[in-house]
């Protein structure tokens, strides 16, 4: 991502770069043995019989499971800019996220403000 923000033509202001990279070094250090869906949007969640809701079409990474609000929040972009308050929607989203997942808020928030700067370059 430096390489990138050195090379491309960007708009984002250092802080912004900064947190991205520092939620790599914080959080992507040290992942948890779980598998995740690696690849969540909302054409892949569906109702189910068994339980109210089933993700399908999976790519099976292991990691923190909070990463995959972010490529969620990114499917959903065209949805949440049409809001008349996008912070407002955005942060409705990251919390239906993550209390339907049972993650850490502020987890869910920095990988998703990562997919961010990563979606930017």
């Amino acid at each position: 991502m430096r390489r990138d923000a050195r090379e491309l033509v960007h708009g984002l202001g250092p802080r912004v770069l900064d947190a991205a990279l520092a939620t790599v070094r914080d959080l992507g250090r040290v992942q948890p043995e779980t598998l995740v869906h690696g690849d969540l949007h909302p054409s892949d969640i569906l109702r189910a019989d068994r339980e109210p809701w089933l993700a399908v079409d999976p790519k099976g990474y292991v990691g923190d499971p909070a990463y995959d609000g972010g490529a969620l929040f990114k499917a959903l972009l065209l949805k949440l800019i049409e809001a008349d308050d996008l912070g407002k929607a955005l942060r409705r989203a990251m919390d239906a996220f993550a209390e339907a997942a049972e993650l850490d808020r502020e987890r869910v928030r920095r990988w998703a403000q990562f997919h961010a700067v990563r979606g930017a370059f």
